[in-house]
């Protein structure tokens, strides 16, 4: 499921957005420019992690719906 990220920041863009992201390249000024759309977005699609968090990430919304 595809949403639009340019809205909020997700979990793993706070350390970013604060200048505190381990991830090379990974600026407050370049998070800006991707929210904003000067530049587009990293494509990371093809990453292992990114699918399994999206696997996850479905599972936790189920049962959080549940403890709710």
């Amino acid at each position: 499921m595809m949403e639009d990220r340019t809205k909020h920041l997700g979990g793993s863009e706070i350390a970013q957005a604060m200048g505190l992201s381990t991830r090379r390249g990974a600026t407050p000024l370049k998070l800006w420019a991707q929210k904003t759309g000067q530049i587009p977005p990293d494509d990371l699609s093809d990453k292992e992690w990114v699918e399994i968090g999206a696997e996850l990430e479905e599972k936790f919304c189920v049962l959080g719906r549940q403890n709710l």
